[in-house]
């Protein structure tokens, strides 16, 4: 039992070490390695389909540079100006 309790411990500390300030704060608190993993999980979590949406929207922005066939340079630079 007091062997779980030294190998949760450590775990907590790499936890608490690995993340960054402004994330800290939110598992600064917890007592258990189990809790902080799940609030870190929960957190990036976000952040992951966060990152999938901009991700997406920048794929829809690239496919709108490429030129069309039937476009001209001119035409392309043109368009690509207004935006």
């Amino acid at each position: 039992m007091k062997e779980l309790q030294k190998k949760d411990a450590k775990a907590l500390l790499a936890l608490q070490q690995a993340v960054v300030e402004s994330i800290f704060p939110r598992i600064a608190n917890v007592m258990v390695s189990k809790k902080a993993y799940a609030i870190l999980r929960q957190e990036y979590h976000r952040d992951n389909k966060v990152t999938i949406v901009k991700l997406q929207t920048r794929h829809r922005e690239l496919e709108t540079l490429f030129m069309k066939e039937n476009e001209t340079v001119e035409d392309f630079m043109y368009i690509n100006q207004m935006r």
